[in-house]
């Protein structure tokens, strides 16, 4: 019986848990894109977490022969995950879907953010290059 029901309760086989809720303008990305293969993933995540935009990848490597996550892109999905402290579903090796809900800006981090853009704004040559 406790088996059975955590069977029922894991995730389908090369799907998401339903854990990372995915916001409403969240990017929903073909994986299967261009050849296929883990670029179109690893960019997307580089964006998500740095925009802090939530992101589902479906059809992860599907112009593979072996679709779905390989250990290097795990390793990068979850390093992603790491650096911006988001929510992740998918993270398994073979998954084929997988989601990043990063967590919205903290106001220090706006505040370090907008100091970098004052400095630079200061440093730029009036006139132009």
């Amino acid at each position: 019986p406790a088996a059975a029901a955590a069977a029922a309760a894991a995730p389908p086989p090369g799907g998401p848990a339903p854990a990372a809720q995915l916001p409403a303008d969240a990017w929903e990305v073909d994986g299967s894109l261009m050849e296929g293969g883990g670029q179109v993933l690893r960019v997307s995540l580089a964006l998500s977490g740095v925009l802090r935009r939530g992101l589902a990848v479906r059809g992860v490597r599907a112009g593979r022969p072996k679709a779905g996550l390989a250990a290097q892109h795990l390793a990068a999905a979850r390093l992603v995950r790491r650096l911006c402290r988001g929510a992740m579903d998918g993270d398994a090796k073979g998954s084929t879907e997988l989601r990043l809900v990063p967590p919205p800006r903290g106001e220090d981090e706006l505040d370090a953010l907008r100091a970098l853009a004052a400095a630079g704004a200061a440093a730029a040559p009036a006139g132009g290059p």
